[in-house]
């Protein structure tokens, strides 16, 4: 009980109670059960930590010029040309054999596409033959044959050859979900390991795991291919649907030459808008954000 009190024991009462030394006796009341509180003190309850707090949510308070974008509906034909590549290839993976050894993917697969044949990859007589055979012009220098099949034979790549990326790659984009994609791609069973490599590559930001993802990866290129920029700092923060709908009638209002008490007490009667503040109704009013169909 001295030693829980915080009390040296003496040699001498130690060697009265028949120890050899306070250690001795530490030992021998262990082998007894005696609990560890009497010989070596109670343990420190460990202090709570506390929780980190949440961080603040960011919201946008400043706008900047407008640039008029030409409409997306310009790329549509762009679009459905690889689309409907992708679909051809899609459907074409039923007769794809695929293997991966030494940290290569080694694959055959099957062309169902128009082939074109030269006419000098034959000989007069062959070439005699199918000129007949397709009713073709005397002149003729090639022959389009459609409704067949060619055998393609794939060399040993580090990655899985096209259109498996891209198709991979859209389904993710369209926010199809991995577990059904690993079960039907994935030989055996991803390890954990794996599975949050395959997260980082999706979901990744250089600012939490040091790599983006390939949604990150594919905002970007969109970001610079409509237009914006990749500044160093941080992106602005998002501005969420119902703040950029507020924000916008503020601007209509305002461009009316309404007052701004009477344009506050209107918002507040908007569903969603009963507890707008005054400090957010200003800074909503500061973004100067209009209607993407509104003249300026």
């Amino acid at each position: 009980m001295a030693q829980a009190q915080g009390i040296e024991l003496r040699q001498d009462i130690v060697e009265d109670l028949g120890f050899g030394s306070a250690e001795a006796m530490r030992i021998q009341l262990g082998n007894w059960d005696v609990p560890d509180w009497v010989t070596q003190g109670e343990p420190q309850a460990e202090k709570p930590k506390s929780p980190k707090p949440a961080p603040a949510v960011r919201k946008a308070r400043s706008s900047g010029p407008v640039v008029e974008l030409p409409s997306a509906a310009e790329a549509a034909p762009l679009f459905r040309e690889k689309l409907e590549a992708l679909m051809r290839g899609n459907e074409e993976l039923q007769h794809r054999k695929e293997k991966l050894q030494g940290g290569r993917f080694f694959q055959s697969s099957v062309h169902t596409d128009p082939i074109l044949f030269s006419r000098k990859d034959f000989s007069d007589e062959r070439w005699e033959y199918f000129r007949e055979l397709y009713d073709l012009d005397a002149d003729a220098k090639s022959f389009m044959h459609f409704g067949g099949v060619t055998f393609r034979l794939g060399g040993g790549t580090p990655a899985p050859q096209a259109p498996l990326p891209s198709l991979i790659a859209t389904y993710i984009l369209m926010e199809g979900q991995v577990g059904p994609l690993l079960d039907a791609l994935y030989p055996g069973t991803p390890t954990e390991e794996v599975l949050e490599k395959i997260r980082k590559r999706i979901d990744g930001k250089k600012g939490t795991n040091g790599l983006d993802g390939l949604k990150v990866l594919v905002q970007q290129l969109a970001t610079l291919i409509r237009g914006g920029d990749l500044g160093k700092g941080r992106d602005p923060a998002d501005i969420p649907r119902d703040d950029f709908n507020l924000a916008c009638r503020i601007t209509e209002r305002r461009d009316a030459q309404t007052p701004e008490e009477k344009i506050y007490k209107e918002l507040r009667h908007l569903p969603r808008s009963g507890e707008l503040t005054r400090d957010e109704f200003e800074r909503l009013r500061d973004l100067e954000l209009r209607w993407p169909w509104a003249q300026q």
